[in-house]
């Protein structure tokens, strides 16, 4: 059965809320639905500077997430009680849930970058997702890949991604991050 065909998670690229700041440049109203980590200014939204406008098969989108020379991390949970109220049963009687996971990232044309991204859950061993090294550019491209949590057995876990540029250039010259999606199926 498949418990979601649009994205599980929630304000991908963390622009729900968001207003025009100061000058033309964005400021972030709320990360709803996000845990960010590594300092208020780690994470920022913006409109593709630096590299390529965004590709058409990443569908209608506004904004990505860009990082900068210090590690910023952003963290999701999710809790698929709220969209299968059996999960939890159905998980003890053995069956599994598979995760297919997709996202758009780019590095700057100018500057090295890196990102990963992994799922974990209560009891079990982190599940690496991708970890990769960005040489400068301007090509966004697409990550996906499909997963089993074995023993996840209460229907919950998180969704993280790190990101940064490997320069340590001040400002925000680490990966762009776009459009990140997470399709269960109980198996």
């Amino acid at each position: 059965a498949v418990v979601s065909t649009q994205s599980t998670g929630k304000n991908p690229n963390m622009d729900k809320g968001l207003e025009t700041g100061v000058e033309g440049q964005w400021k972030d109203a709320s990360y709803e639905g996000w845990d960010v980590s590594g300092g208020d200014r780690a994470l920022k939204i913006e409109k593709h500077v630096g590299c390529d406008p965004w590709p058409e098969e990443a569908g209608v989108v506004y904004h990505n997430v860009v990082t900068t020379y210090f590690p910023g991390t952003r963290s999701q949970k999710i809790e698929l009680q709220n969209k299968v109220p059996t999960i939890v049963q159905q998980l003890k009687g053995g069956r599994k849930i598979q995760v297919h996971w997709s996202v758009w990232i780019a590095p700057r044309f100018d500057c090295r970058s890196r990102f990963g991204a992994s799922l974990a859950w209560e009891g079990g061993d982190l599940v690496e997702l991708e970890s990769v090294e960005l040489s400068a550019g301007k090509k966004w491209r697409k990550l996906q890949k499909v997963v089993t949590l074995d023993g996840c057995l209460d229907g919950q876990f998180y969704y993280t991604e790190t990101g940064s540029d490997s320069q340590f250039w001040a400002g925000y010259y680490g990966v762009k991050i776009l459009n990140p999606k997470i399709t269960v199926k109980i198996v």
